[in-house]
Formats: C-alpha cells, sequence, structure tokens
C-alpha cells in the first residue's frame, strides 16, 4: 500500500534535516523546475548544471525555510536565481537548438506551434532574462502574477510590465504583430 505524504508533512521534515523527504520535495517538483530551467538557459547541459547548483542551495538553506511562502514558490526562486546567476557567468551565452521544441504553448494548430517551435525558443533567449522569466513563469507554468511577482521578488506590476515588454519583443520577433494588424 502507498501511502501519500503531504507537502507540509515533507517540508516540516526537510526544514528538520531530513534528507531523505527533501529530495521527495525536489523529485515533486523537478518536472517544472527542468521546465523553467530550460527555458531560461536554452541548453540541456547548462539546464543540468543550473538545476543541480539550485537543488544544492535548496538544501543547504532548507533550514532556513519559511511556511510563509509555498515551497513549490521559494524552490522556483531558487532556481530562477540560479539560472540568472549561469547566465551572468563569465563569457557564457545560451546555446539555443532549433531542433528542440520549447514547452511554452504558441498560438495556432499543432503545425504552427511545431513551425514556430525553434524560433519562438530562439526568441525567448533574445529576451532580457528578467522578461523571460516572466514569461515562462506566467505564459509557461501559468503563475498568477501574484505567484511569480512572489518567485521574483519583485511587485506584481513590475510582472506585468516585464510581460507586456516581453509578450511585445516575442510578437516582434516572430512576425506575428504584422499577422495581428491584418
Amino acid at each position: 500500500m502507498i501511502v501519500e505524504v503531504s507537502e507540509l508533512s515533507l517540508v516540516e521534515r526537510a526544514v528538520g534535516g531530513d534528507a531523505e523527504a527533501f529530495s521527495q520535495l525536489v523529485r515533486r517538483h523537478d518536472d517544472r523546475m527542468r521546465a523553467v530551467a530550460y527555458r531560461m538557459v536554452g541548453s540541456r547541459a547548462a539546464m543540468d548544471d543550473v538545476l543541480q547548483a539550485a537543488y544544492l542551495n535548496a538544501y543547504r538553506n532548507v533550514g532556513r525555510f519559511r511556511a510563509e511562502a509555498d515551497f513549490a514558490t521559494w524552490l522556483h526562486r531558487i532556481v530562477i536565481n540560479a539560472c540568472h546567476d549561469w547566465l551572468r557567468g563569465a563569457g557564457r551565452r545560451s546555446e539555443v537548438s532549433l531542433d528542440e521544441l520549447p514547452e511554452v504553448e504558441a498560438p495556432g494548430s499543432f503545425e504552427d506551434r511545431l513551425a514556430l517551435g525553434g524560433e519562438l525558443s530562439a526568441a525567448l533567449q533574445n529576451l532580457p532574462p528578467d522578461h523571460r522569466a516572466a514569461v515562462i513563469l506566467v505564459d509557461g507554468e501559468g503563475l498568477s502574477y501574484a505567484e511569480a511577482a512572489a518567485v521574483l521578488d519583485v511587485e506584481r506590476g513590475t510582472v506585468a510590465s516585464r510581460l507586456s515588454r516581453a509578450r511585445a519583443a516575442l510578437r516582434r520577433d516572430l512576425g506575428l504583430a504584422e499577422e495581428r494588424r491584418r
């Protein structure tokens, strides 16, 4: 018989130093963190490096976690910060594989999304990291503006502003602005 352990119970145990509880928490959120990291840094190798650093940082600091925020929000923030650190790294530039499709939904049919996949991935990589993070969290992960603001440690209005600018840049880069005017 498999018993599902509540996230709150796992968080309490992890904060108390239980490494297995922390591992279970990370496994619960790993798919979403991988998607965020991949979209931020643009390559699987960099994603793995970023997540290794983020998870190590989270493990070292889980004892300081305050239940004021959701664990997923706290972990998102750590992953986003690790992505920003990687992007600021000495001479590192994101490598975009045009063969890999991002998980961000593009407008139109499935065939349209396949055609735009590489272009969308490249357009995301052209955004400033703070704008890219807002798009990934709200449009890609489905977080509310308030949740994204908590992850990014900014005001809700800042998220809205970054999203507006990022979406305009994506429309421009993907040639969707012209199509909308027609």
